[in-house]
């Protein structure tokens, strides 16, 4: 294996393992910076501008730069904003190594990062005497958690367990692929996550619809997944059950801040207010539960022009690869949860949100280019 595969892997995992730590530390970024440099030191092939998904991300950096140097409160926008250098640091370290084995890699320290979080979470509300998941989260000590509703990541992972479950022969890996989907499972139904349930049905669907054709099981699956929320909700006293059935009206607690956000637009439509500075203006909530509201006020027509064809081209990279490629296709639909996820909840504001929002975008880029040596048509002509 050349130094570079070590350094990549070695770097990697330390850092995004760190993400599931109940304590904050600066040695797993360091770590990775440091293994950043030493790998690009061994590149010998040069891929990163040879998709287009590249130059809208490079758009979309551009805009934040431009808003950040305009910015109406210079302190917040710095203060949120040192994410950008291990998600960047990745984002090239993934385009750059990619390779199959490094996918199985990635989503595979991801799985192990997702089943830390989700036992050091039930386990807190196993053993919390707090009454709420607010509090739970906040006993929990994990720093890149801050409500309940910041579990919803977790589901960004579960089209790859999926994908184990119904490619890979070996029982073992199964069977820890079902356990961490089960865990999530457990974790949205346990913090009361309606938006985590949503798009862990999705998470789940998606991928034996587009993987096996077999609508029969699909329905079963969903029927099963299904079953073990009810029971676990059982075991909580229904308290899930409970919020659903208070209808809509948590849901329009976010009318306000979204209203907030279109005001902040209007006040600077080109570039934005600057990232990071809405709770600035709405002191109220600091992030509007919307990334692309968000996108819309902090970064301007600039910020959401450059992201929604970020989006779309990511979509068009993935189109030839997904009829030949079934990472490509558990890719395709990480992207879709991450992306719809983004219209109730995700915001840049959350450190974790930007790593995994990096490494999306880099291993689309990485799926979707053909291997060093191959042509593009040559990889993924029929």
């Amino acid at each position: 294996m050349p130094v570079s595969d070590y350094i990549f892997k070695i770097s990697t995992a330390i850092y995004i393992i760190s993400l599931a730590l109940p304590f904050f530390s600066n040695v797993p970024l360091i770590v990775l910076s440091l293994g950043g440099l030493g790998a690009v030191f061994f590149v010998q092939d040069k891929k990163l501008f040879s998709s287009p998904v590249t130059g809208f991300l490079s758009l979309f950096v551009l805009s934040f730069l431009i808003s950040s140097v305009f910015s109406r409160d210079l302190e917040k926008t710095l203060a949120l904003s040192p994410s950008l250098l291990p998600g960047l640091i990745l984002f090239f370290l993934i385009v750059e190594f990619y390779d199959r084995q490094k996918f199985y890699w990635i989503f595979g320290c991801f799985g192990a990062a997702s089943a830390l979080v989700s036992i050091i979470a039930l386990y807190t509300a196993v053993v919390s005497g707090r009454p709420t998941p607010s509090d739970w989260v906040a006993e929990s000590g994990l720093p890149y958690f801050i409500v309940p509703n910041d579990f919803m990541l977790l589901a960004v992972f579960i089209p790859f367990f999926m994908f184990i479950v119904l490619r890979q022969k070996q029982f073992t890996f199964r069977a820890a692929a079902m356990i961490i989907i089960a865990l999530d499972l457990s974790v949205f139904t346990v913090f009361r996550s309606r938006g985590a349930i949503l798009l862990s049905l999705a998470a789940v669907g998606l991928p034996w619809v587009l993987l096996t054709r077999s609508y029969k099981k699909i329905v079963l699956t969903l029927l099963t997944g299904i079953a073990v929320v009810v029971m676990i909700d059982f075991f909580t006293g229904f308290q899930l059950a409970h919020k659903l059935a208070a209808g809509s009206g948590s849901w329009l607690t976010r009318l306000a801040p979204w209203s907030a956000a279109w005001e902040i637009f209007k006040s600077s439509p080109l570039i934005g207010t600057g990232p990071r500075t809405f709770g600035r203006f709405y002191p109220q909530m600091p992030w509007t539960h919307s990334l692309y509201l968000e996108t819309l006020a902090e970064q301007g027509l600039l910020g959401i022009t450059a992201l929604a064809g970020l989006i779309i081209s990511m979509g068009q990279a993935l189109r030839k690869p997904m009829a030949e490629d079934d990472i490509a296709v558990v890719l395709f639909v990480s992207g879709l949860i991450l992306f719809l996820g983004g219209i109730i909840e995700f915001s840049f504001v959350r450190h974790l949100f930007v790593i995994v929002f990096f490494v999306i975008v880099s291993l689309t880029i990485g799926v979707s280019l053909p291997p060093s040596g191959a042509s593009r048509m040559d990889s993924y002509s029929s």
